[in-house]
């Protein structure tokens, strides 16, 4: 995975999961439109990789 942005990176874990941008969006404490608004430019804080890391049990290197 190391070619993929890191939104591209979170967005397959989403699909392989069945996670939903509101079902993260919960998980991380924002909004949808926030997730939305990050992926689109993949724009991510270094503590909601962490918390993604964490929640699905994955390195948070592995989604930078």
């Amino acid at each position: 995975m190391e070619a993929l942005s890191t939104s591209e990176k979170i967005q397959m874990l989403m699909i392989r999961r069945k996670v939903t941008q509101n079902d993260l969006a919960s998980l991380l404490g924002v909004t949808g439109e926030t997730i939305h608004n990050r992926i689109a430019a993949d724009r991510w804080d270094i503590k909601d990789l962490r918390k993604i890391a964490e929640i699905y049990h994955i390195n948070s290197k592995d989604l930078i």
